[in-house]
Formats: structure tokens, C-alpha cells, sequence
């Protein structure tokens, strides 16, 4: 004897059944979202610099990817590292960048001494400058170091976003870490462990050349030489009064070999604001850097390699 279910119930338990598969399925994606999401987090550090400072960074980490890029994010005069929080350390983690953004010394949540002297932007010395490229910047890249060591990213994949006061520290820094000799652990000098050249793209936004005992102009035509293949990203506010030719001649500067043009961007955009005002109220600054940091960052091949000397491991 046959059973006969009306259209309608049929209907509906096709539906009840559909619902209950979509609910499985995007539960499904829900927990690989938050598997994802799990990788990545938010840490605070205060890093002891070797002349006694105490250096404060955000660090967006990513963890388990030894192919992970890292930016870090240098502020600008006068501000900190709060300015680059929204627009673009967020973003970028969520891109799946590492991100090290970093208060220098003096400034934001780093003004406190390891003997606990405090000090801040109105107690700026020449001297101060230099330090923070050869202890503030150092000691976070030695910080990223340890990360590459975990395999949680790939140093050799870091760039360096920058403004105004903080672009001649970006080439200051850059340079240092290129010039380290590497370890003298292999008879053939291309088969030693490197201890820098790990800065592979920089961008500068609104750059100020002119900084006390920081050589900018001498960073800038070292780091062009061809051979180390270094991308730049420069920008601008076309309007930007404060500027009085300086992004310009930077870009001459950089254009010292003519065979650079394909690894410098020079961007101006229609507004008279500079630095991180620039950088935050310009949507296709954010789209440029963005694309820039993909190009010459996230899809960089290159391998990781184990940082420590041969005679050590």
C-alpha cells in the first residue's frame, strides 16, 4: 500500500533539510575563519634598547607562516605610533602582513628610561636622532629576528613605511642593516649567513631630508646602487607648501642609476596636507601603498633561511 505526502510537507522538509546543510556549511566557514583568525594577535612590547631605553611597540603578529612579510611603521614629527594604527597597521595584519608599530624614543608610550628617567619631545637632542636609528630601530629589528627564528615570518621579506621626519631614519636604518657584514661562517663569501640586507621596500610619505647627524642624501644614493634591488614608494600632497622641493629631490637622488626607474614609485595626489594626515585622509595613497607593499613584499620570492651562524647551529 502506497503512502502519498502531500506537496506542500514535501516542500517543506526539502526546505527544513536545505536550511540545516547551509547552517552546517557556514559553520563550517565560521570555524575556519576563527582558525584564521587565531594566527593572528595583538601584543604589547617594551623593548630595552643597549643605551637604556625602553621602546614601545605594537606588534601584530602572525603566527606559524615562515613566508609572513613585516612592515614596521615609522611616525612622524611630533606624533606617534597611535596615527598609524587605524588606516594601516590593522589593515595590513589583516592582509596577513606582520607589523611592528613602533613609538621612538621620546615619543608616545616610549619616554620612560630602563632606570625609570622619563623624557619627551620638548627634550629632543641631535644626538637622539642618530640613536634612534642605530638603537630603537635595531632593537626592533633584532625583536623580528627572534620572530623569524620561530618561523613567523620571513625577515628577509621586511619593508619600512615612513613620514616626514621619519623618512631619513627609514634610509638611515636601512642602510646600517645593508652594510652588517655577514657572519664569517662559509669559505665562499655568497654561501655566509647574513646578518642584514633584509630591507627590501620603503615607502616615504611627504619626506623630510633634513634631519641632525642623520646623512640622508648618503643613505639615498647607497641604497639605489642597482645591485641591491631595494624598491622605493614616494609620496606627496601636490598642494603640500611644507615640502619646498624635498620629495623631489629625493626621487633624483634615488635616480642616480638609470636602470631605478622600474623600482621607484613617485605619487603626488591633489591635497596640501602632508605626512600622516596625508596618508590617512587619501583613500588612493592607502590603495597605492597597499599595492605597493603586495608587490614588492607579499609576493616576493624569496626562501627562509635559518639566521643564525653556521658555527652555532
Amino acid at each position: 500500500m502506497s503512502t502519498h505526502i502531500p506537496f506542500q510537507r514535501i516542500l517543506t522538509m526539502m526546505t527544513k533539510y536545505l536550511c540545516a546543510l547551509s547552517a552546517i556549511v557556514i559553520m563550517g566557514a565560521d570555524c575556519q575563519l576563527r582558525a584564521q583568525d587565531a594566527n593572528k594577535t595583538v601584543e604589547q612590547k617594551l623593548l630595552p634598547t643597549a643605551d637604556g631605553w625602553q621602546i614601545a611597540v605594537e606588534y601584530y603578529k602572525i603566527t606559524g607562516n615562515p613566508q609572513t612579510p613585516v612592515v614596521m611603521i615609522l611616525h612622524g614629527e611630533n606624533s606617534n605610533a597611535l596615527a598609524w594604527k587605524k588606516d594601516f597597521a590593522e589593515p595590513l595584519h589583516q592582509l596577513g602582513y606582520a607589523v611592528a608599530l613602533i613609538d621612538l624614543r621620546k615619543h608616545g608610550n616610549s619616554k620612560t628610561m630602563i632606570n625609570g628617567a622619563t623624557s619627551d619631545t620638548a627634550d629632543l637632542r641631535p644626538t637622539d636622532y642618530e640613536a634612534m636609528i642605530i638603537y630603537d630601530i635595531e632593537t626592533v629589528k633584532e625583536f623580528l629576528i627572534s620572530e623569524h627564528q620561530q618561523r613567523n615570518l620571513n625577515i628577509r621579506k621586511l619593508g619600512l613605511l615612513s613620514s616626514d621626519m621619519s623618512v631619513p631614519l627609514a634610509l638611515g636604518f636601512a642602510e646600517l642593516d645593508w652594510n652588517k657584514p655577514p657572519y664569517d661562517d662559509a669559505p665562499v663569501p655568497a654561501m655566509r649567513t647574513p646578518r642584514g640586507q633584509d630591507v627590501h621596500a620603503i615607502a616615504m610619505i611627504s619626506p623630510t631630508l633634513v634631519l641632525p647627524r642623520v646623512n640622508s642624501t648618503v643613505a639615498a644614493r647607497n641604497l639605489s646602487a642597482p645591485v641591491r634591488q631595494i624598491q622605493f614608494f614616494i609620496a606627496m600632497g601636490k598642494d603640500d607648501a611644507n615640502d619646498k622641493g624635498q620629495t623631489k629631490r629625493l626621487e633624483k637622488l634615488l635616480m642616480t642609476h638609470p636602470s631605478n626607474t622600474e623600482r621607484i614609485t613617485f605619487k603626488q595626489y591633489a591635497s596640501n596636507l602632508n605626512g600622516v594626515m596625508l596618508a590617512n585622509r587619501t583613500p588612493t595613497l592607502k590603495q597605492d601603498l597597499m599595492a605597493f607593499f603586495d608587490k614588492n613584499l607579499m609576493k616576493y620570492d624569496v626562501e627562509w633561511i635559518d639566521r643564525r651562524s653556521r658555527l652555532l647551529r
